[in-house]
């Protein structure tokens, strides 16, 4: 006999509004365990061992049809990275590559374009700059849509400013939007470097006095691999076909422990399946720990191709869950537009868990593997911390230690409570989509 709503929330031993305690000590266990197995990078033993990992806990927590789901991606391994300044003065600066950025090398004036948006781009235009055959500097945290915008003015390589803490130097990619159908498109034209802050202090003092010019090298390996999502699911009892998807990416940059991001938001869903798993849901609810996030979607995007029809037509909502739980002051960012932003507000202030800063994800470039999700029509979100970042954002910096226990605990459960909603209760509280 199918199981009525009213069964469902009297096993739970509470009211229609409140979901089920997860467990923050556990949670933060997870996170433990799987930053011993260290840097997460795709394509090394460590991306392999997490993913084993995941699949392992998933099982264990009482989840149906664990299964991997696999896909090819552009490999990239770093070989060499150099940036030099050949005038006024010759002299290194200390770089690492930029990620999927082409394999030359490039010589030019050096160019200075703020965080590189369209509108700085056409600024320095009308003052009679031109970009052909020069290097273009940016401190843009997101230069995968700098990028673009200098290449089509010629310009001839780039050198992004990073300003962690510590004199360390963040890890960016060139291109973050994923080839599927032809992984070997996935890098650039022109070659790059990150560079740390106190790198383009020095450019900058060199700048005020006269024009600098810099070569730029960059190469890297380039291979087409493939690797695997994990995907499980707690089937509905009344409306089985429906979904709601939880997701967060298990990768990493590729140095580093990258615990907030994003071993924070994989602990997350370890912890709320297994809450989940313990009684059924009225609509099933999907829980995907994607890879490949990192350097250009690759997980989500691919899971959306392969099950868009599906998708569009059963689909409720998506959470992403990715950065979460910084030991740093940080707001409480909430990406998503329309009834389904509404949502998520007003339950929100509801729930203690106030959302302090909103923005429209379908404005903004892609950043994370909600992206996939609404380029196709899913109402979907981001809840981080964001502005500001953790310091240590991309950085070996990002580490277990700097990851609040509690804030997590606290995260997690806005989140359990969010899809809590959307699978335990017979109304949706928004809009469907219509596809």
């Amino acid at each position: 006999m199918e199981t009525g709503y009213d069964e469902v929330v009297m096993s739970f031993g509470e009211s229609t509004d409140t979901s089920p305690e997860l467990s923050a000590s556990e949670l933060h266990g997870y996170l433990l365990e799987m930053a011993q197995y260290g840097n997460r990078w795709l394509g090394t033993p460590a991306e392999t061992k997490v993913r084993d990992y995941i699949v392992n806990k998933l099982r264990e927590n009482g989840l149906e049809d664990v299964h991997l789901e696999e896909f090819d991606y552009q490999n990239y391994m770093p070989k060499h990275s150099k940036l030099t300044v050949t005038s006024p003065v010759n002299e290194s600066i200390r770089c690492e590559p930029l990620e999927f950025s082409a394999n030359d090398v490039a010589e030019g004036d050096l160019i200075y374009v703020g965080q590189g948006n369209q509108e700085d781009f056409e600024a320095l235009e009308k003052t009679g700059v031109s970009f052909d055959g020069k290097i273009v500097m940016t401190n843009s945290e997101i230069p995968f849509a700098v990028v673009p915008i200098g290449e089509e003015k010629g310009a001839a390589g780039f050198v992004v400013a990073t300003d962690p803490p510590d004199d360390l130097i963040g890890m960016f990619v060139a291109k973050l939007t994923p080839e599927l159908e032809d992984p070997t498109k996935q890098v650039t034209k022109r070659p790059g470097v990150d560079i740390p802050w106190s790198g383009a202090q020095r450019l900058w003092s060199l700048m005020s006095t006269s024009k600098v010019k810099v070569r730029v090298e960059h190469e890297g390996i380039y291979s087409v691999k493939k690797t695997a999502n994990v995907v499980g699911k707690v089937t509905g009892s009344r409306f089985p076909e429906e979904q709601v998807i939880l997701g967060a990416h298990y990768d990493s940059q590729i140095h580093g422990e990258l615990a907030w991001d994003n071993l924070t938001g994989v602990a997350a869903i370890l912890e709320i399946a297994k809450v989940f798993a313990k009684k059924k849901p009225l609509r099933t609810v999907v829980f995907i720990a994607f890879t490949g996030e990192e350097v250009g979607l690759w997980g989500s995007a691919a899971y959306a191709k392969t099950h868009e029809a599906d998708l569009r037509k059963n689909c409720v909502a998506m959470f992403c869950l990715d950065a979460i739980s910084s030991a740093y002051p940080t707001a409480r960012g909430a990406w998503a537009n329309g009834p389904f932003l509404d949502f998520i507000v007003k339950r929100g202030k509801e729930l203690g868990w106030e959302i302090e800063t909103t923005q429209d994800p379908a404005k903004l470039p892609p950043f994370s593997d909600y992206s996939p999700f609404l380029d196709i029509g899913i109402p979907s979100t981001w809840i981080w911390e964001s502005t500001p970042l953790s310091p240590y954002y991309h950085t070996e910096g990002d580490v277990s230690k700097y990851i609040d226990r509690d804030k997590l605990g606290k995260a997690a459960s806005f989140y359990k409570d969010l899809a809590y909603d959307l699978a335990y209760k017979p109304e949706i509280p928004f809009p469907r989509t219509e596809s």
